[in-house]
């Protein structure tokens, strides 16, 4: 079993990482209004989303309950890994930590 701790914060504009994001060192634009805390949960909770990452995909998905569950699909047929975690938001950040069988 392979360990994986995944730290997720949201960005405003929610079009994920860019040059300006490291460059802004996390700065909002100058219009920018930060999201509550209910807005930032209500992006993730009940929705999936999808990385590559690398060597497959995974896709996570966000419960109410505060739990997450994923799955890795590698590149490879029948490569497959299976995730069960828990997600916390604080103010208008969002965390998850998942353990990732291979």
């Amino acid at each position: 079993m392979m360990k994986l701790s995944v730290l997720a914060v949201i960005s405003v504009t929610l079009l994920g990482p860019s040059a300006s994001f490291a460059k802004d060192e996390g700065k909002l634009p100058k219009n920018a209004v930060e999201l509550s805390e209910q807005e930032v949960k209500d992006l993730y909770v009940g929705n999936s989303v999808k990385y590559d990452v690398g060597d497959g995909m995974v896709y996570y998905t966000w419960s109410a309950d505060g739990t997450l569950k994923g799955v890795k699909v590698g590149k490879k047929k029948g490569e497959y890994g299976y995730a069960d975690g828990t997600w916390t938001v604080t103010g208008n950040t969002f965390c998850f930590k998942i353990g990732l069988e291979e």
